[in-house]
């Protein structure tokens, strides 16, 4: 999955293998992007992720953690997808505010048109 930011900026890249060979079916990756706090969340079992900030689409920052049944917030124990969507909890129905530049793609095709990007993990 690759994040670019701008012309000047090469982006990042979290390799799908990396996150997987991971402990645990789920992942939380704090990064910054464009000078503030981003995430990259993922699932081994949906073999997908995305990147947001962690922010709730009603203004409450939220700090996410990897479980083994999921995603969890530290500041109210909401679940969460890895679309995005709170799904129990207090903040059920808030959606994380999504890093709209967010690509998954293959590296060899990444690499092709962003050939400095930094490689995460």
């Amino acid at each position: 999955m690759g994040v670019p930011s701008s012309v000047t900026d090469p982006g990042i890249a979290f390799p799908f293998g990396a996150l997987t060979e991971r402990p645990g079916p789920f992942q939380v990756e704090a990064f910054d992007y464009e000078g503030s706090p981003a995430v990259v969340v993922w699932s081994d079992v949906a073999q997908g992720g995305m990147a947001y900030r962690p922010l709730a689409d009603t203004g409450d920052a939220v700090t996410l953690r990897a479980t083994a049944t999921g995603l969890e917030d530290d500041e109210s124990g909401s679940q969460w997808t890895v679309d995005g969507r709170a799904v129990s909890g207090p903040m059920e129905g808030a959606r994380l505010v999504a890093i709209e530049q967010t690509y998954t793609a293959y590296w060899g095709a990444w690499a092709a048109f962003h050939p400095t990007t930094r490689l995460s993990l």
